[in-house]
């Protein structure tokens, strides 16, 4: 994506962001979850998920501040956040979240593996708008590689994992994000410079009904069969 907020494609036309998906791994992470016995769905209802890294203190300050306006309003909404968490950081956001640090959970960076099956065990993936103040952090990883859980500026990469996992997107309207909501289904998408209480509004409804498995599956699939996935790779569930 360039910096003003259009999805650049390469020479051959395709959108380059789908190949760093590992759409495996999810796969993997949705039918551990569907398992008899697994209580992922219950835990997941009301939690919120975060993907950064230690470049992207705004992207959390912002969902520290959603989560807020969440518990304002009475809904017992839960925060993660996934990625390198410096110290300096990790104090700044505890003490911004003093009133709601009850159900924050600073969850740490994580393998890739473990990045999917966060997402498979959430409700609604919170992609923020970029920083307004125009620093734009070194791009990184997508969520599903190795490094994933880093930050990065393009909201793409994340978009595409939440989508790999059949979880709710919340995310900027922006031209590239527009892109991914006309192909694929589950992104919410509010104006960047919206108040917190526009974004909290839109997380409340996804947010009490997480997707089952066959609904992340049949997600799933729908990313493999889509633009973004031009090599349309196998999947565990091929036979199902």
């Amino acid at each position: 994506m360039d910096e003003s907020g259009e999805l650049v494609v390469d020479r051959g036309g395709r959108l380059p962001v789908a190949p760093v998906v590992d759409l495996a791994l999810f796969g993997i992470a949705i039918a551990a979850r569907g398992r008899p016995g697994r209580t992922g769905a219950d835990l997941a209802a009301w939690t919120l998920l975060h993907l950064g890294g230690a470049d992207d203190e705004y992207g959390r300050t912002r969902a520290v501040d959603l989560l807020a306006g969440l518990r304002r309003d009475g809904l017992p909404a839960r925060l993660r956040l996934v990625g390198e968490l410096p110290p300096a950081q990790r104090g700044r956001l505890l003490a911004r979240a003093a009133g709601v640090v009850g159900a924050l959970d600073l969850v740490g960076e994580r393998a890739p593996h473990e990045v999917a099956r966060l997402l498979v065990e959430t409700a609604l993936l919170f992609v923020p708008a970029p920083d307004p103040s125009g620093r734009v952090p070194a791009p990184s990883p997508a969520p599903g590689t190795p490094g994933a859980a880093a930050g990065g500026r393009d909201p793409v990469p994340s978009v595409l994992a939440g989508c790999a996992a059949g979880t709710p997107v919340l995310a900027p309207d922006l031209p590239a994000v527009r892109v991914v909501a006309a192909a694929l289904t589950g992104v919410i998408m509010v104006a960047p410079g919206a108040p917190t209480q526009v974004w909290a509004r839109a997380a409340a409804g996804p947010l009490p009904v997480p997707p089952t498995p066959d609904e992340r599956w049949a997600a799933l699939r729908r990313l493999r069969r889509s633009p973004f996935c031009p090599d349309r790779p196998a999947l565990a569930d091929e036979a199902r």
